[in-house]
């Protein structure tokens, strides 16, 4: 019977012999066993890591991940095809040395990465992250994203670096329109004296935005950022109709929550303001997990509407 390293049964295999057969003949096929163990072994082996290879490049492929191989006692870089393909290089045209991969480095980005990985290197840290920009052939700058890992020797010098990249910069194309977007919304919201919360209703943590302070006579500073600073500011005599309206809203009842009622400024007077918001975000049991909203201040209309019932009686 032939077992192989794990232990599985593999097969038989037959040898036959005369009965008389003598003790050398015996450890001889004795020996033949181990020998057609150890190559088949080695095949299921190396059949075993041809898949594991042939797995990886079709990951790296469709992840469109590169991969890297960075030897720092020789400067030596491998690169994969998929590496090189993120930096529109031919397959083998990577001269495969650091210096090769620091032309390709736009110069500002080059001195904040030499300077991370002097301070991960001085430190001896094993788990590398770093994003930053590259110049490629056809004269576009793109955003990459590393992740690698260092290997150091016994006497803790760095020796070997290992890692992955891809190119994110349709990711950071998103985010710089996206902080285009909030900065224009500011705006808005800055002129027409807007206020607005964003509240993560388990934790009761609240970002009080535009002029939600502001128009109490505070800076952004003095509010806190949860739920109770809100209520807290709440005149009494409206916190349980506040309340009962709201909570209609976080269950469900009502697809928006607006009500008027006054908060209280910074100088001891009422500021009437219309609040509206609804919840942006549920969990799987339908639980309130987000909710956005805006108020704005309404005094000068109640004050209308008050003058117009006096006149109303009169």
């Amino acid at each position: 019977a032939i077992f192989l390293s794990n232990g599985q049964l593999w097969g038989i295999l037959s040898l036959w012999y005369p009965k008389d057969i003598s003790e050398t003949v015996r450890s001889e096929a004795s020996v033949l066993v181990q020998l057609a163990t150890a190559a088949i072994d080695r095949s299921l082996l190396i059949r075993h890591l041809e898949d594991k290879t042939k797995r990886m490049l079709l990951a790296e492929r469709a992840g469109k991940v590169g991969i890297w191989d960075w030897d720092l006692k020789t400067s030596r870089v491998i690169w994969s095809e998929q590496m090189e393909a993120l930096n529109l290089m031919a397959p083998g045209s990577f001269d495969g040395t650091y210096e090769g991969w620091r032309h390709l480095v736009v110069p500002e980005d080059l001195v904040q990465v030499e300077k991370h990985l002097e301070e991960c290197f001085r430190e001896k840290v094993q788990d590398y992250y770093h994003t930053y920009r590259v110049k490629l052939s056809d004269g576009q700058i793109h955003w990459m994203e590393s992740f690698g890992a260092i290997y150091y020797d016994e006497s803790n010098t760095p020796v070997r670096m290992v890692g992955t990249c891809h190119d994110i910069t349709k990711h950071k194309e998103l985010l710089a329109r996206s902080e285009e977007d909030r900065k224009r919304l500011e705006l808005v919201i800055d002129a027409v004296r807007l206020g607005f919360w964003d509240w993560h209703i388990p934790s009761g943590q609240v970002e009080f935005g535009g002029s939600w302070a502001s128009m109490l006579g505070y800076s952004p500073k003095e509010i806190a950022p949860n739920v109770r600073a809100w209520e807290e500011l709440v005149h009494p005599d409206d916190l349980a109709r506040v309340f009962q309206v709201l909570n209609k809203h976080l269950a469900g009842e009502t697809s928006i929550y607006e009500c008027e009622h006054r908060l209280k400024k910074r100088d001891g007077s009422w500021l009437w303001v219309l609040d509206r918001g609804r919840v942006v975000e549920r969990d799987a049991e339908n639980r309130p997990i987000r909710a956005l909203g805006i108020h704005t201040d309404v005094s000068e209309h109640r004050a209308v509407q008050e003058a117009l019932k006096l006149a109303a009686k009169r």
